[in-house]
């Protein structure tokens, strides 16, 4: 078969396949074959009891645009952020961005006279489009002289899962899983072991990256508490590094906060850290609700998050509106990972009200990590370990609509959390508790939202 006539399904729009099949409306929710296949049946809205609201879903697998129907009687607002109105940028303009790198000499210049190259990679639980960027990365190690059989991918899940083949697949795309060679970063063996920062942190990183002659990180930028944002240094650790490196990093030097990048230990450790393992390159983006790109830095590991981070912070603020009867809280494109999912009902929730998020991706939630393992065990048996939490206790009612999670992923006290698995469900639920005047707050991708705060400054 002529590979150039292969095209994996991730890599082909769920908008533009419906559109070919000739089907015009949004996809309802819960219009899939078990979360993977496409739509079945579309009906149409009863526009005489609801109105209609767009939410993305399926981070990874389609990035589908559902049709979420609510009472026509209430008044809803959608909450955006900055994200919305900025345009998505162009691959000359993503090009321009890594060629004129902040802090570094341009990654063609790093790379001349280099034989190897390794090009570090997110897993799905990042919205990172990697598949974009890559290509435009590999194109200056070219322009350095380096080879294409000289190029390594490696996935940087710390303490995550390993990657499976389909979730590479999604996260690079084609074209490069079908060229060049990745593996799994392992958490538990193969390092190099470089001495100590001066916080501590024993420095043990990933052997083949480590002796890789030119390193390069793809990452995004993102709300993130101790290390004061997410980005930068935190694609070594705990990206590409040693369990009990980890373990150190959390347990003595985890005192930064949300928005400090100049005066955190926490972040300096995570810097001198990343400088000791040889990190040369990175590129840190912002994307829109959509997971298009709509900012790019590139340079030195330091210099491009402090220029990125500001701007970033900016983008994704969006501020909690206040009384709301109901909260619609849609995890995308974060959906992996619960924290932070329902912050936004204790936010905005009145007394007494519905909180509702919406948990829609075939992986459900954080499948492994072993740092929290590690960090969690406290010799007791499973049932004596499991934490339970009301995560919105001023709610009367809490609602999780999701295919997906199963019941390892539903720790609540027992009664608690009602799991739909159709819209239909979550919306007898609703109108059996709010009628005409329901005041209905929506945040349309959490995983990209955050609350105000105040970046320091050098």
């Amino acid at each position: 078969m002529d590979k150039t006539k292969i095209t994996h399904l991730n890599e082909i729009s769920r908008r533009k396949f419906i559109r070919n099949t000739g089907i015009s409306a949004l996809l309802i929710g819960n219009a899939f074959n078990k979360g993977t296949g496409i739509a079945e049946t579309v009906r149409k809205p009863n526009t005489d009891r609801y109105q209609s609201i767009s939410l993305t879903t399926h981070e990874w697998y389609g990035d589908i645009d559902e049709r979420l129907d609510l009472p026509k009687e209430w008044k809803v607002e959608t909450l955006h952020n900055g994200t919305l109105s900025q345009p998505q940028l162009t691959i000359d303009e993503m090009r321009k961005a890594i060629r004129n790198p902040i802090g570094t000499k341009p990654l063609r210049d790093i790379a001349a006279g280099k034989k190897t190259a390794v090009i570090l990679f997110d897993d799905l639980s990042r919205p990172t489009p990697a598949n974009t960027i890559a290509p435009l990365v590999i194109e200056e190690l070219h322009a350095g002289g380096i080879k294409d059989e000289n190029i390594l991918f490696i996935s940087m899940i710390g303490s995550h899962w390993a990657m499976t083949h389909d979730q590479v697949l999604a996260k690079l795309g084609f074209p490069i899983v079908d060229k060049y060679p990745w593996i799994n970063h392992n958490v538990f063996d193969n390092f190099a072991k470089l001495g100590k920062t001066s916080g501590g942190i024993p420095v043990e990183v990933n052997y083949y990256f480590y002796t890789a002659d030119v390193k390069v990180a793809i990452g995004n930028l993102k709300k993130h508490g101790h290390p004061g944002y997410s980005g930068g240094a935190k694609a070594i650790i705990p990206g590409v590094s040693s369990i009990d490196s980890i373990q150190s990093f959390h347990t003595n030097t985890m005192d930064g906060k949300l928005g400090s990048i100049f005066h955190n230990k926490s972040r300096d450790n995570m810097e001198e850290y990343a400088y000791m393992a040889g990190l040369d390159f990175v590129t840190q983006s912002v994307c829109n609700g959509h997971r298009n790109i709509i900012r790019l830095w590139s340079g030195d590991l330091r210099a491009a998050f402090r220029r990125g981070v500001p701007e970033a912070a900016k983008l994704y603020e969006t501020t909690p509106v206040k009384d709301a009867d109901v909260v619609i809280a849609n995890a995308y494109p974060y959906t992996i990972e619960e924290w932070g999912k329902f912050d936004w009902a204790n936010w905005s929730l009145r007394q007494g009200g519905t909180a509702i998020a919406i948990f829609q991706m075939p992986l459900g939630r954080v499948p492994m990590h072993y740092w929290g393992e590690r960090s969690g065990f406290r010799k007791k048996s499973y049932w004596d370990s499991v934490n339970i939490e009301d995560p919105v206790p001023n709610a009367g009612q809490i609602i999780i609509y999701s295919q997906y999670l199963h019941r390892r992923d539903l720790h609540y006290p027992e009664g608690r959390v009602k799991l739909c698995r159709t819209w239909d469900e979550v919306l007898k639920l609703v109108e059996k508790k709010h009628g005409a005047g329901t005041r209905c707050a929506v945040y349309p991708y959490v995983g990209i939202q955050h609350e105000p705060i105040t970046v320091d400054q050098a």
